[in-house]
């Protein structure tokens, strides 16, 4: 027993001085950089980042386990040769391109734009309820006033202008089914609304609100420098403000809870995206002591959304993301192999943490209960983007264990390199279990629970991520072919959500799930020399078998692809709206004034608006 004793920790230390294991621990904690040549902008992922996990899934695919992340200013040649690097560069699509301009003497009838702002308080106001419905409206009505009655002068005005017209522009890209209409609407809206400079020198409560509706908007369609930035922007303003301290916000009045209200929905979406693009965040949680908001009695514009357990909880993960982040993604944290037992202390209170949270969540955000009984859409709005965002924490807690494991020729090997200090295949499990629970949670979503949610772009992203953690695990060599056949099912739920998605930037969920298809369909090939895996599945799942991935553009997908995953149409009937971009469903969305038989509208005139009525009828 002594002699045991003596030498475990030779053993240890052994480890412990390797430097090849040291640099592998070191090298999980590496981002990438973008570059375009064609403009001179660059961007820079860190290791928690979607695109950091894409290349380095592209990596396995071709057996480049030890390659650096990065070793050029270009993009990375996965997200080149997948297609992601439209997701970081714009090259102008949202705002060159004919088809996203709306030209003077553009008609905007009334119908449709009460359409937009009923999609954002639909679905964009649940997840970040800092606006008044009632003060929004108000300001609509006054567009209809005419301009004598809209004065330019008053800097008020202008502001609660600017937030209507991003409210526009929002609910815009929240509207089924045609994309391109309502996609001219809302960029025009959101170039419209601009942003002050005196929103960058001065601070008010407005200015944050519009600085966060701009973040938004990113988040529709698909921008995550352009959510990082602005969310910087509006953290700052907050803090200015001085909304982060107790002192200035505390209080039982509803300004008091809006102020709150705006504090916390900026700090968690301000967490959640600097977790997503593995960048630093601008709070340090020992400064904040501002309380929670508290849920109303009623609501004074007539909102149903009166209760902020969805705030309190988003909040509480976007604490816990920062102990994530310091943990696992740090380029300051040490990355000795003796440093793990560190790592899996602070996992075990993460995942402690996350546990409570689930205990404090009252039942409509029982996302882990596909029991729960469908509650209102707001509810279940919040439901899915909580439990989405919880799903995300805990992959990126565990994930890395899944990339470490490509540094090595086998799970063994791996688990070897560092003794006992962290289970990899638990850690593994944990993480796959996640990507299943994400995306079956969706799932449930967009085809029972809410329909509705089919329309917020910002899925995409959770529903992306979850299928490439799926597709990184089944590439490893000890795969079985049932267990393949399970991740697969998987992914192909994920698809079937993706195609769903009609509005994200210049492309589309269904252009997205063909990214998907090719990856996995690489991810295949890449199994070819050592299990049949390939064959198998081909055999089941008939759509990895079209050599359409490589001959076609991604955006140009075909009725064949969909026909196969038995993809159905969205019937918009079944949400209880009017499908207003169907061929029978409404007016034209950019029609002259000459041919307004709808009645009242708006015409767009050098930048303005003009309230038109009803034009005569011929009898």
């Amino acid at each position: 027993l002594n002699s045991q004793t003596r030498e475990a920790p030779q053993s240890n230390s052994r480890i412990d001085e390797d430097p090849v294991t040291n640099k592998k621990q070191q090298e999980l904690r590496a981002g990438i950089g973008a570059f375009d040549d064609n403009t001179e902008a660059y961007q820079f992922y860190g290791p928690s980042s979607h695109f950091s996990f894409v290349q380095r899934l592209y990596q396995r695919i071709r057996r480049q386990g030890n390659a650096p992340l990065n070793v050029s200013r270009q993009v990375p040649e996965g997200l080149r040769k997948w297609g992601i690097e439209r997701q970081i560069f714009t090259y102008g699509n949202e705002c060159s391109s004919s088809k996203n301009s709306v030209p003077d003497g553009s008609f905007l009838p009334k119908e449709l734009g009460e359409a937009f702002i009923s999609a954002y308080f639909t679905l964009m106001h649940p997840q970040g309820p800092i606006l008044s419905e009632r003060d929004v409206r108000q300001t609509w009505e006054a567009l209809w006033t005419g301009p004598s009655y809209t004065p330019n002068q008053s800097k008020k005005l202008a502001q609660q202008k600017a937030i209507l017209y991003m409210v526009l522009a929002i609910g815009a890209r929240l509207t089924d089914h045609e994309p391109s209409s309502s996609d001219a609407w809302a960029q025009h809206f959101y170039d419209r609304a601009g942003v002050p400079t005196d929103s960058f020198e001065e601070t008010s409560l407005l200015g944050t609100h519009l600085l966060l509706l701009r973040a938004m908007y990113g988040m529709q369609i698909g921008r995550p420098n352009m959510m990082y930035l602005y969310l910087g922007h509006a953290s700052r303003s907050a803090m200015a403000l001085g909304l982060h301290r107790a002192q200035v916000v505390a209080g039982n009045n509803s300004f008091l809870n809006t102020l709150r209200l705006t504090f916390w929905t900026t700090f968690y979406m301000e967490r959640m995206v600097s977790m997503f693009t593995g960048r630093p965040s601008c709070f340090v949680d020992e400064s904040i002591d501002t309380p929670h908001p508290t849920d109303c009695q009623h609501a004074e514009d007539g909102s149903q959304n009166i209760e902020y357990a969805y705030i309190r909880a988003m909040a509480a993960l976007g604490k816990i993301s920062e102990r994530i982040m310091a943990c696992h993604y740090s380029p300051t944290k040490p990355t000795r192999v003796s440093d793990l037992t560190e790592v899996n202390r602070v996992n075990n209170e993460c995942s402690g943490a996350l546990n409570e949270l689930l205990e404090t969540l009252p039942p409509y955000l029982h996302f882990f209960d596909d029991k729960t009984p469908i509650g209102e859409t707001w509810q279940e709005v919040q439901r899915i983007c909580l439990g989405a965002t919880y799903h995300i924490a805990c992959i990126l807690m565990m994930r890395p264990a899944l990339v470490y494991v490509t540094f090595f020729e086998s799970k063994q090997q791996a688990q070897d390199s560092i003794g006992d200090r962290i289970d990899i295949q638990r850690d593994i499990k944990r993480t796959v279990s996640s990507a299943k629970d994400l995306i079956s949670l969706v799932h449930d979503g967009f085809f029972n629970r809410c329909l509705a949610m089919r329309r917020d772009g910002n899925m995409v992203y959770f529903i992306v991520s979850a299928c490439l953690v799926l597709l990184f695990d089944v590439l490893d060599t000890e795969t079985t072919s049932a267990h393949a056949t399970e991740v697969f099912q998987e992914v192909e739920k994920g698809l079937k959500c993706l195609d769903q998605i009609d509005h994200i930037g210049s492309t589309t969920g269904r252009a997205i799930s063909l990214d998907v298809m090719k990856i996995a369909k690489d991810a295949l090939k890449s199994t070819e020399p050592t299990t049949h895996l390939g064959t198998n599945l081909m055999e089941s799942f008939t759509w990895l078998n079209n050599e359409m991935f490589d001959q076609a553009p991604y955006d140009s997908a075909s009725s064949w692809l969909y026909n196969s995953l038995e993809m159905p149409s969205f019937d918009y009937s079944t949400v209880g709206m009017t499908d207003l971009f169907g061929p029978n469903g409404g007016a034209d969305l950019m029609v002259p004034m000459a041919f307004d038989m709808m009645g009242q509208g708006l015409q767009v005139a050098d930048g303005n608006y003009i309230p038109s009525q009803t034009a005569p009828q011929n009898q």
